[in-house]
């Protein structure tokens, strides 16, 4: 996996460059993954089909890593403990629905038993009807415990979320009091 942050600038800034539907969210049509080919093994690409479904249709090999060599099409609601399922598809409809970044941290303790802070970016792309219900992201997993965001907080249950954020990409972010944008993409 490609190490530090500054991959999260180098999908925004792609994304940026994507053609546009209504001067706002790309269109999945202008999504290659061969333009961000030096991403692909931290790159996800999901569709939005239902409430509590997102069907991964592109993963990369750390990808497959984080959530347990799952292979695509399958939901991502199956990796993400139940009792944050609200949580997360509130996540989800609001990152669609405002054209913004979603940045989330939590805990994973995969299959080895060791700890990892999951840390993802999202943002939303759209279908041929302007609809923004394709999300394109980014992971970056670090076996981090002793100096873990996570492990600060006393955070290690898979049941929380240390981060949950919108980034402003120059179009504001969701009109939620406890969303608070931390970072401004120019």
């Amino acid at each position: 996996m490609p190490n530090g942050k500054h991959h999260f600038d180098d999908l925004i800034s792609y994304w940026k460059t994507l053609s546009t539907v209504s001067d706002k969210v790309p269109k999945k049509t202008a999504f290659s993954p061969m333009q961000v080919y030096k991403l692909l093994p931290d790159l996800f690409f999901g569709e939005r089909t239902a409430k509590y479904n997102i069907r991964l249709r592109l993963m990369g090999e750390a990808v497959e890593t984080a959530a347990r060599n799952v292979m695509p099409n399958r939901n991502i609601f199956e990796f993400v403990p139940e009792p944050l399922w609200d949580q997360v598809e509130q996540y989800y409809g609001r990152l669609c629905s405002q054209p913004c970044a979603g940045h989330i941290v939590r805990a994973l303790t995969l299959e080895n038993g060791l700890v990892y802070d999951l840390e993802t970016i999202s943002m939303p792309l759209a279908d041929t009807n302007g609809e923004p219900r394709f999300v394109l992201g980014l992971v970056d997993l670090q076996q981090n415990r002793d100096n873990s965001v996570l492990a600060h907080q006393g955070a290690f249950d898979a049941n929380s979320v240390a981060i949950m954020e919108y980034w402003d990409l120059g179009y504001g972010i969701p009109p939620i009091e406890e969303t608070k944008p931390i970072k401004r993409v120019s």
